[in-house]
């Protein structure tokens, strides 16, 4: 279960790892219109158009692999 105050959380501890990348990290889905969710927590890390250099997308998806392992397919009930 997710809620807002672990969410937020999340958010804060990994949005000053995400601007090494290039990205800014933004919370969107259930947790934020409603306070909570029992399925997931949706992140969306979108890239920072204020930096000299462009995006890592690589070097943000080898972070996150090492922090939080392989992603999963989002796919089944309650899922469209």
């Amino acid at each position: 279960m997710w809620t807002l105050e672990t969410a937020l959380l999340v958010v804060r501890t990994l949005q000053p790892e995400t601007r090494q990348f290039g990205y800014h990290l933004a919370m969107g889905g259930g947790v934020l219109n409603t306070g909570a969710s029992e399925k997931d927590l949706d992140l969306y890390f979108l890239p920072l158009d204020d930096q000299d250099k462009d995006p890592d997308m690589d070097g943000l998806m080898t972070w996150l692999r090492s922090n939080w392992g392989e992603g999963e397919n989002l796919i089944g009930d309650g899922y469209n």
